[in-house]
């Protein structure tokens, strides 16, 4: 029997092998991505191949995500703070939460669209539609913090 290869992306049935870098710049490595996920690859205007890559990242590591994101947006913890909480949630024995790390986290939170971001954290939140904190409450308070940092041109 043949084996499913699944989406690297979203964990999908793959449908194409994406060369990382293009054939034509000598490329030789390809990742499984579904049809979705090969679209949003292709559709420079949406996103882009180091978007999802992110997002690929994020889905290994969803509560270290959901923590950043609830601790900056609701609490306006500093980054050391940060670090130390997960730390108590013995979420860092791997690479993703050094103290480094969290600052750049939080970047690439802020590249991505907000929809694949919530998609990926809510199940962590546990958001719903009812109450203070919904997904569509939590979503436009996300818009706005983004927004505000690209104002004020924040170095992150």
């Amino acid at each position: 029997m043949k084996e499913v290869k699944k989406c690297f992306e979203c964990g999908n049935i793959a449908e194409f092998k994406h060369h990382v870098i293009p054939r034509s710049k000598g490329g030789n490595k390809t990742i499984a991505l579904c049809n979705g996920c090969h679209n949003k690859v292709h559709d420079v205007i949406k996103t882009s191949a180091s978007a999802l890559t992110k997002l690929g990242k994020m889905r290994k590591y969803p509560e270290i995500y959901a923590k950043i994101f609830w601790d900056v947006l609701y609490y306006e913890k500093e980054y050391d703070v940060i670090y130390d909480e997960i730390d108590l949630w013995s979420l860092k024995p791997n690479k993703y939460a050094k103290k480094s790390m969290i600052k750049k986290h939080l970047k690439n939170m802020l590249l991505i669209d907000s929809n694949d971001l919530m998609t990926i954290i809510n199940p962590i939140l546990g958001l719903g539609t009812n109450g203070l904190y919904t997904f569509e409450a939590v979503l436009g308070d996300w818009e706005c913090f983004k927004n505000a940092l690209y104002l004020e041109d924040l170095d992150l």
